[in-house]
């Protein structure tokens, strides 16, 4: 604290206290008045257009593993393998099929009755029809026994009446080319020779293999 000595006059001496600090060292702020308006956050209004955010669609994969194939004995198919393997499916996949058309080409083609008459199955009228023996020669009943799963082993082929009073046969179209018999044949509601195919791709009880052979009796 400091006398001060050069006061005015007509005012006594004061002392300047430079530790005192007043109660509020900062300045007071202006009072404001509160706002008569309240803020509001801002509403949503929906856009009149419709509005697309893009999706990106996820997929968890998963990572493929790429093994050998082996063998059903176990052993690791290599090049070789694989191409016998190749021409052995092929191979039994025709023989499988050869036997399927063989089979389906039996259903269509049978010798019925005693007599043994050639008949054949139309699909269209789902009937059995006789083969009428208008232009039929032992080579087509050859071939017509081999169509049925038999061997060389053909017996004979012959035209016989007609018992069975059969108002629709098949004809054989000798225009044909080298085809199965069966496709050979069509529909014929008249069989001129009035006969029918007599067929027999064996002979019952008879063995084509044996031979007679010569015997020298007594000596």
């Amino acid at each position: 604290m400091a006398l001060n000595s050069g006061s005015p006059p007509a005012i006594g001496p004061y002392y300047e206290n430079h530790g005192y600090q007043p109660e509020n060292p900062y300045p007071a702020q202006p009072t404001v008045a509160p706002s008569v308006y309240e803020v509001h956050p801002a509403q949503y209004y929906p856009s009149p257009v419709p509005q697309y955010a893009p999706r990106v669609l996820t997929q968890a994969s998963n990572p493929v593993v790429h093994t050998q194939p082996k063998s059903p004995l176990g052993t690791v198919c290599t090049s070789k393998t694989k191409k016998a393997l190749c021409i052995t499916l092929t191979l039994g996949t025709f023989l499988v099929g050869a036997a399927l058309a063989a089979g389906l080409l039996w259903k269509f083609i049978r010798l019925y009755g005693p007599n043994f008459i050639l008949q054949v199955y139309s699909s269209q009228r789902k009937s059995w029809h006789p083969v009428c023996q208008d232009d039929w020669n032992e080579n087509y009943g050859r071939a017509a026994c081999r169509d049925m799963g038999y061997k060389d082993n053909f017996y004979s082929s012959q035209g016989i009446e007609d018992d069975s009073r059969a108002t629709s046969f098949m004809k054989l179209n000798t225009s044909a080319g080298n085809v199965d018999i069966y496709k050979k044949l069509y529909h014929s509601d008249a069989c001129s020779s009035k006969a029918v195919v007599s067929l027999r791709c064996i002979a019952c009880g008879v063995n084509l293999n044996s031979r007679r052979q010569s015997r020298i009796v007594g000596g």
